[in-house]
């Protein structure tokens, strides 16, 4: 878990899941900002993560652990 400050002072959860064995330098991201609870075992993110993808899930304002108000 990771914590994003904004520029309001909130702060945002956010998890990184990368692939085992590979090297974590230098990969591209696909970035995603997520009302829901994350499932890094789906067969899509797996599908990402064993093409050579980080994958980082960002939870919106108010969901799963990021400060302020969802709405």
């Amino acid at each position: 878990m990771i914590r994003i400050p904004m520029r309001d002072g909130k702060r945002l959860n956010g998890s990184l899941f990368f692939a085992k064995n590979r090297p974590r330098q230098n990969l591209p991201v696909i970035l995603t900002f997520f009302p829901y609870q994350i499932n890094p075992t789906s067969a899509e993110n797996k599908r990402f993560l064993e093409q050579g993808y980080a994958l980082a899930y960002v939870n919106v304002r108010g969901r799963y652990f990021s400060e302020g108000v969802y709405t």
